[in-house]
């Protein structure tokens, strides 16, 4: 019932083929980039292209895992990017850096794009002490954006939808394209993709392609790690048991090294495990602004997620005559 197997053999040679993860979330437009990327590369050009992408349960705000394969020969890989396989890493959202070992899987001189609101000068410091270990001994190469600023500068939003700015990074730093050929091809997928909801939003789109670029930077390391940030903990330790060797596995990206031992017989799962999982996706929190308050009471039912609480007193127990 538990067979022994092997994660690093290989149905093929791997020389020449490109390998690339992209850590996203549900709705942020990750996967449909990636999606474009495999068509722009394996309809107009003569490399062969795979991909396979891994999904949450909860779908929208959860973490999201693109592999995807480009190489000049048919590609009969069936199975995921393994430890030491990644050349390219892309981090569209900027919380997963202490949450997850996002390096893992890289390659020796692979390179890791991140999205991040620090300035380029600034990043290193923000960064795990065992991830900028992991950077020096593997000679990773570190770019970032903030693409969530050039969206908002771009008319896109404050939403997560970055999927266009990050994809053009892409191309930008991987060399799979060129710059000029690579921009001229997302363009013609955005025209394909938006041009049915009219020429502002394809307008806003070329914008953010084109103001993307400009703010791509590449960093340079130091020589040693100084950071005293650690990955967090899945979960609390205090957390149940239960929570702690099953949900906080899962929570980590790791459910599938879960035997089927470790899940309950029966089916059945522990009640209030949700509540030990905290996503921090938010990237705006509401206030409660005191003078602005008129006391109706609908902001507790409209919020969905409860970030603003009421609660209901007679008068005499306020103590208000």
């Amino acid at each position: 019932t538990s067979l022994e197997w092997d994660k690093g053999v290989r149905n093929a040679d791997m020389q020449g083929v490109i390998q690339c993860l992209f850590y996203g979330l549900g709705s942020d437009g990750t996967v449909s980039a990636n999606k474009n990327t495999l068509k722009i590369i394996g309809e107009e050009t003569d490399q062969f292209v795979q991909g396979y992408f891994v999904y949450d349960s909860k779908k929208a705000g959860a973490v999201t895992v693109s592999h995807l394969r480009l190489s000049p020969r048919p590609i009969r890989s069936s199975y995921l990017i393994e430890d030491g396989e990644a050349s390219f890493i892309g981090c569209h959202q900027p919380q997963f850096v202490d949450r997850f070992n996002l390096l893992e899987k890289a390659a020796r001189g692979a390179v890791f794009l991140l999205n991040t609101d620090e300035a380029p000068e600034k990043v290193w410091q923000t960064l795990p002490r065992s991830m900028q270990e992991e950077m020096l001994e593997k000679d990773i190469k570190l770019w970032v954006i903030n693409a969530y600023a050039v969206a908002k500068a771009t008319g896109m939003g404050m939403g997560r939808r970055i999927n266009t700015i990050m994809q053009t990074c892409f191309f930008a730093i991987s060399g799979v394209l060129t710059r000029e050929e690579a921009i001229e091809k997302i363009k013609n997928a955005v025209e394909k993709t938006y041009g049915r909801k009219g020429r502002k939003i394809v307008q806003r789109n070329f914008d953010a392609i084109n103001a993307s670029l400009a703010a791509l930077h590449e960093v340079t390391l130091p020589d040693a790690a100084d950071s005293d940030i650690e990955f967090q903990p899945p979960v609390p330790a205090e957390a149940p048991d239960f929570v702690r060797t099953i949900t906080a596995t899962l929570i980590a990206g790791k459910g599938d090294e879960l035997p089927v031992s470790a899940i309950p017989a029966d089916g059945s799962w522990p009640l209030g495990t949700a509540a030990w999982e905290k996503r921090s996706i938010a990237l705006e929190l509401p206030k409660w602004d005191a003078e602005l308050c008129i006391e109706c009471g609908k902001c507790p039912f409209v919020c969905p997620h409860s970030a603003i609480r009421s609660k209901v007193f007679t008068e005499d127990e306020l103590g208000v005559h």
